[in-house]
C-alpha cells in the first residue's frame, strides 16, 4: 500500500501549520526539535513520556501485523501526537517515524497532563481528536463478521474515556455512533445494555464512565 492510500491525520498539503486556539498555550511549554528524515519518533509498544505537535513535515504512522510493518496513516502538519500514551502511561500503539525533515514542539507528558487539567477547552479538543482518529480506523476497517453494536460501542467508550483522562463525556449518539461505527439506533440499543449492566449512566448529550473495565472487557 503506497502512502498515498493512507488517512492523513491533520492539515491537507499546503495548509499553513497553525495550531488550534485551544492549543496555542500548550507550544509555549514545549522545546522545538528537528528530526530528519528516518527518525524514529515514537516506538509502538514502549513510553516515551512526551507529547509531539508537527508544525511542519510528514511522518509515518505503521504497526506491526504478521511480522511486517503496515502503514496505517500519514500524519501532516498540525497534528498532536503520544496525546493518549502521555495521558494514561500505557505504551504507544504504534511506531511513528518522519518521512522528511520535521519540526515539532516536544513537550513533557506531566506538563501536558496539567495543561489539560488547566484547560477545559484543550480537553475538548484531544477528545474531538480522538474521536476523529476512531473514525478514520473505522472507515478503514474491512470486518466479514457480524458487527457487535455493543462490543463497539463500549470499546469507543473506553478508549475516549481513556483518551482524555475523564469519567463524564459530553457526546451525542451521533458522536458516539461515529466513532464507533454504529447507527444511532445502535448507540440506543448499547446504552440500554450498557445501562443495565451498571457499567455507563446517560443523559442528555452526557455518559458517565461507571466501569471503565468492564466496558474493555466487553469490547474485547
Amino acid at each position: 500500500m503506497s502512502l498515498g492510500d493512507n488517512p492523513r491525520v491533520g492539515l491537507g498539503p499546503g495548509e499553513a501549520a497553525v495550531l488550534p486556539r485551544a492549543l496555542e498555550p500548550l507550544a509555549a511549554l514545549g522545546e522545538t526539535t528537528r528530526f530528519p528524515t528516518g527518525q524514529i519518533v515514537f516506538i509502538g509498544g514502549e513510553t516515551s513520556g512526551r507529547v509531539v505537535l508537527v508544525r511542519s513535515g510528514r511522518l509515518r504512522v505503521s504497526v506491526a501485523s504478521g511480522g511486517q510493518e503496515r502503514t496505517v496513516a500519514v500524519i501532516e502538519p498540525g497534528a498532536i501526537l503520544g496525546e493518549v500514551s502521555a495521558i494514561d502511561g500505557e505504551p504507544h500503539g504504534a511506531t511513528v517515524v518522519a518521512i522528511e525533515p520535521v519540526e515539532a514542539v516536544v513537550i513533557g507528558a506531566a506538563e501536558f497532563g496539567d495543561f489539560l487539567r488547566s484547560s477545559p477547552e484543550a480537553c475538548l479538543w484531544v477528545l474531538r481528536s480522538v474521536l476523529r482518529r476512531l473514525r478514520e480506523r473505522e472507515r478503514e476497517r474491512v470486518e466479514f463478521v457480524p458487527i457487535d453494536g455493543v462490543g463497539r460501542v463500549a470499546g469507543a467508550l473506553a478508549e475516549l474515556a481513556r483518551a482524555t483522562g475523564q469519567s463524564e463525556l459530553r457526546l451525542s449518539r451521533a458522536e458516539v455512533g461515529a466513532a464507533a461505527g454504529v447507527t444511532e439506533d445502535g448507540v440506543s440499543i448499547a446504552f440500554r445494555a450498557l445501562r443495565a449492566r451498571g457499567w455507563i449512566w446517560t443523559s442528555r448529550h452526557r455518559i458517565a464512565i461507571l466501569d471503565a473495565e468492564a466496558l474493555h472487557r466487553r469490547a474485547g
